[in-house]
């Protein structure tokens, strides 16, 4: 009887650990069926993948919006911070992807959150001219005062630029 306890025991540690890579499978593959199959099977939301980052992460950055939904109903942290200080509003800013930066601060995203380099997720819209990026996060109250390059705050960055409609936001 042991035995038999001791494999299923064993049997469901291997399940779990499949489902899992299912999960990451399904994100690295823009598949949402099998992103939703593996959540139901009861996948990790929150499982660490390369250089730290959460899935949640990875398809913020890559603008996958119905498996950031699914990830954020299964349970993953909005606010997981990975070894670079890098969180999933910050993946989405880098990727461009306004309707995933929406879904995130809607579900708690920290608008002002900075990564260990100092970026944040103003920063850079600002430095990618993204206007609607950063008229979006002005309105969620992204501060203009934090640091952007040295010692000059990203207001100042927006400023400097030739680009009149990202100054205009700024005067």
């Amino acid at each position: 009887m042991r035995l038999f306890l001791l494999l299923g025991i064993l049997f469901s540690l291997g399940s779990a650990s499949s489902v899992d890579k299912q999960l990451r499978s399904g994100i690295i593959r823009n598949s949402p069926s099998m992103v939703t199959e593996a959540l139901k099977m009861g996948a990790n939301p929150n499982q660490e993948v390369e250089k730290g980052r959460s899935l949640l992460m990875q398809a913020s950055y890559k603008g996958r919006t119905s498996q950031v939904k699914a990830l954020i109903k299964a349970g993953a942290k909005v606010n997981y911070i990975g070894k670079d200080g890098q969180t999933a509003l910050l993946q989405a800013a880098s990727g461009s992807n306004l309707d995933v930066i929406k879904l995130l601060i809607v579900n708690g995203a920290k608008v002002n959150h900075k990564a260990k380099s100092g970026t944040t997720a103003l920063k850079i819209a600002v430095l990618s001219e993204d206007i609607e990026m950063v008229k979006y996060l002005l309105g969620k109250g992204a501060d203009v005062t934090l640091p952007g390059l040295g010692k000059k705050d990203i207001r100042s960055l927006a400023l400097e630029s030739k680009n009149k409609a990202l100054i205009k936001l700024f005067k």
